[in-house]
């Protein structure tokens, strides 16, 4: 219902599924078929944050995996990691810690590497300490969301409209990046330097972003989890 004529941003709902999957796929190449994962949100009953949640439960349904209830790991983030550090003594049988937060994965990864701990760690966000402890190993796996296009392709459509009258209405999804040990450099330098950053989005955006009126997906697919994966418009 709401009276906006455009939002741009991550299929959160798909993007749980799509780390879910990955966090699936580095377990199985473990060995690990079953076990706990234990799940932190930073802000339990956030609509974004148990969208993720949701579309992680999904993929593990039916396995030999139990998820835990979303634990509420705090937007504190000295209380974030000293949770983090409870829930991995309090679950020394984890196979996964999974934050839902971009603050979750830096502190999971300190936790594991102070204790030593095997289970596979995970989370969301493409900062620099979460793209270091991935290079590391302490992190298996993070969602990135790509802030980038969230603040450039909002501002690219009032400018268009005003140029040419052209006006975009529904929904432009941001895709998902998974970012791994085997991707991880790649990332690095579009993270941590504005030149590359601007120079990538420029190409990315000629190839998978030329018309943004035909890419718009509806705004009910938003409310339709899972929802088709989308494919941006080139």
């Amino acid at each position: 219902s709401s009276t906006l004529d455009l939002w741009v941003g991550q299929d959160e709902y798909n993007s749980g599924v799509l780390l879910g999957q990955e966090i699936n796929t580095q377990l199985a190449a473990a060995g690990v078929t079953e076990g706990k994962i234990v799940i932190g949100s930073c802000f339990p009953g956030n609509p974004v944050l148990d969208a993720r949640s949701q579309g992680l439960h999904t993929v593990f349904d039916g396995t030999g995996f139990t998820l835990t209830q979303d634990q509420d790991t705090k937007l504190d983030n000295t209380e974030n990691y000293n949770i983090w550090d409870s829930l991995a003594i309090a679950n020394a049988d984890a196979v996964a810690m999974v934050g839902l937060c971009s603050l979750d994965p830096p502190n999971i990864a300190q936790v594991k590497e102070r204790g030593g701990y095997k289970w596979l760690g995970a989370g969301y966000d493409l900062e620099t300490p979460t793209l270091e402890a991935i290079s590391n190993g302490y992190i298996g796996v993070s969602a990135g969301q790509q802030p980038y296009l969230q603040g450039y392709l909002p501002v690219r459509a009032l400018v268009e409209q005003i140029k040419t009258g052209t006006k975009v209405s529904g929904w432009l999804e941001v895709p998902t990046d998974i970012v791994t040990a085997a991707n991880v450099e790649e990332f690095k330098p579009r993270e941590s330097d504005g030149a590359v950053q601007k120079e990538f989005y420029a190409a990315y955006m000629a190839e998978n972003f030329v018309d943004l009126a035909a890419g718009a997906r509806p705004y009910a697919d938003l409310s339709l989890p899972p929802g088709g994966m989308a494919t941006p418009t080139s």
